[in-house]
C-alpha cells in the first residue's frame, strides 16, 4: 500500500455514487452554475459515473464503495477525503460545513483496508483537502491553496 507518484498503476480506489449530488454555493464556480441555472442532469451524472466505475473495473482496479448519504451532496468527490502516503492515509479536514461528515464515512471503509496515518483537524485558518495535494515525484508534492 502506498503512493509515490501520480503516474503509478492504480490498484484500488475509493468511490461514492453521485446519488445525492447537488451543486452547493461553496465556491465561485458552483455559484456561477447555480446563478445561471446551469445545473447538471441527475441521469447524466449517474450514467457517466457508472461508465467511469466500469472502466476502472475493466482495467482491474478494485473499487471500495462509500454508501451515498442524502445529507452529503458533494460526497462523490472522494479524492478530497485525504491522500495515500507510503505511511498510510492522511485524512483531510474540510472548510465547508456541508462536507464535514464525508471524512467519517470514508474512514469507516478505509480503516479495515489501509492504515490511517494521521487525521487533519480544521481550524479557522487551516484546512487540508486531498484534491489540493499532488505528487510531483517520489520526493516532492505540490500543495494547492483553495478558498
Amino acid at each position: 500500500m502506498g503512493v509515490k507518484t501520480e503516474f503509478g498503476k492504480l490498484r484500488s480506489v475509493l468511490l461514492c455514487a453521485p446519488e445525492y449530488f447537488a451543486l452547493q454555493p461553496i465556491n465561485v464556480i458552483a455559484e456561477n452554475y447555480i446563478r445561471h441555472g446551469d445545473l447538471p442532469s441527475r441521469e447524466q451524472v449517474l450514467g457517466e459515473h457508472n461508465d467511469f466505475a466500469q472502466v476502472l473495473v475493466d482495467s482491474g482496479v478494485e473499487i471500495l464503495w462509500v454508501d451515498p448519504d442524502p445529507k452529503l451532496p458533494y460526497q462523490v468527490f472522494t479524492r478530497d477525503i485525504g491522500v495515500t502516503t507510503p505511511h498510510g492515509v492522511l485524512l483531510g479536514a474540510f472548510r465547508e460545513g456541508v462536507r464535514q461528515s464525508e471524512r467519517d464515512q470514508a474512514e469507516a471503509i478505509l480503516t479495515n483496508r489501509v492504515p490511517i496515518w494521521r487525521r487533519s483537524e480544521a481550524t479557522p485558518d487551516v484546512v487540508f483537502e486531498g484534491g489540493d495535494y499532488m505528487y510531483v515525484d517520489e520526493m516532492r508534492v505540490a500543495i494547492g491553496i483553495g478558498a
